[in-house]
């Protein structure tokens, strides 16, 4: 695949029965990852990048998925947004490549990673070289894992933030 949203639309439309793993090669993927509604089955979704350093999703303007209870923008946006967006999916995890690239917020936040009402998260190995406010941000999620991570932007928070929401 060319991008890493074509692999996802063809695995939307796919009805697959198992795990999947997409390995992204040692290169620069100039967009934004949409993981919402997506793999709320028992079978698990890895995206693994073949080198730390070299397989990079690099942050990109433009783009809005929907939340189960907001949206988020992906990319730099007035409203906030996110590089990768999670929201009521399960079974994932990312792994093994860089995410660079920073979003704009001004009256919300800014997050490397968004997660939101989402469980079975897994973030292992992955460089964040961002200046987000947020480089994980979870919101209404639960068992979200974070392992072996190198942070190195400025952020207010170096990991991550939980909301309880009533």
């Amino acid at each position: 695949y060319a991008t890493i949203d074509e692999a996802l639309t063809e695995y939307r439309d796919a009805n697959i029965a198992g795990d999947v793993t997409f390995l992204l090669q040692a290169e620069t993927f100039a967009e934004n990852v949409d993981l919402g509604f997506l793999n709320n089955t028992d079978y698990h979704l890895t995206i693994k990048g073949s080198d730390r350093e070299n397989s990079v999703i690099q942050v990109s303007e433009g783009g809005t998925i929907q939340l189960s209870q907001s949206q988020i923008n992906l990319g730099a946006d007035a409203n906030g947004g996110a590089g990768i967006g999670i929201d009521e999916s399960r079974n994932i995890t990312l792994e093994n490549f860089t995410l660079r690239g920073s979003v704009t917020a001004f009256a919300g936040v800014s997050a490397g990673i968004y997660a939101g009402d989402s469980e079975s998260i897994s973030i292992k190995s992955v460089n964040f070289e961002d200046e987000n406010n947020y480089s994980v941000y979870s919101r209404n999620s639960g068992s979200i894992s974070i392992e072996d991570c190198l942070f190195k932007g400025t952020v207010d928070e170096a990991i991550f933030d939980f909301l309880a929401q009533s």
